[in-house]
């Protein structure tokens, strides 16, 4: 209840405010050209974060408290499958908060994840979004989903 009633806080801020127009992280989706040597393709994620700005983990201590953990969403395909899960490449950083007063995990200036894929169909795009929640000392965005599409070069 306790984060219902914070995310909905903030998000009322959000409204009040005009300077936050753009979100904060801008995000690359790369997948490379070639297998690697388990014979899958790796999909790169990175996500540059504004200054002031941080950036939640997928991975959380207290997943039920807090803040919403960023989340990789694939669309279901025959095209490709999905192979583990998606990997943080930096390590977050994790720190007591004192507004949501959970112990959080969360990036500031940059975050990288790498997500493995059989591909079977290099001709069908791989197609999903990214969805993420950043605040900074004062506010916190709503949830924000990034679509992505990509497709194999070769």
């Amino acid at each position: 209840m306790k984060r219902l009633t914070l995310l909905l806080l903030f998000s009322l801020s959000l409204l009040a405010s005009k300077a936050q127009e753009e979100s904060p992280v801008h995000w690359t989706f790369e997948i490379s050209d070639t297998t690697n040597i388990m014979g899958l393709y790796e999909l790169n994620i990175t996500a540059q974060i504004d200054e002031h700005w941080h950036m939640y983990s997928q991975n959380l201590p207290s997943p039920d408290e807090g803040p919403l953990p960023t989340e990789f969403h694939f669309e279901p395909s025959d095209a490709y499958t999905i192979v583990g899960k998606t990997a943080e490449i930096i390590a977050p950083i994790s720190k007591f908060d004192d507004v949501f007063e959970v112990q959080v995990n969360y990036f500031d200036k940059k975050a990288e994840f790498k997500q493995l894929l059989s591909i079977k169909d290099k001709s069908q795009p791989i197609k999903g979004y990214v969805s993420y929640m950043v605040c900074n000392e004062s506010t916190c965005l709503p949830p924000i989903d990034v679509p992505f599409e990509l497709k194999v070069e070769k």
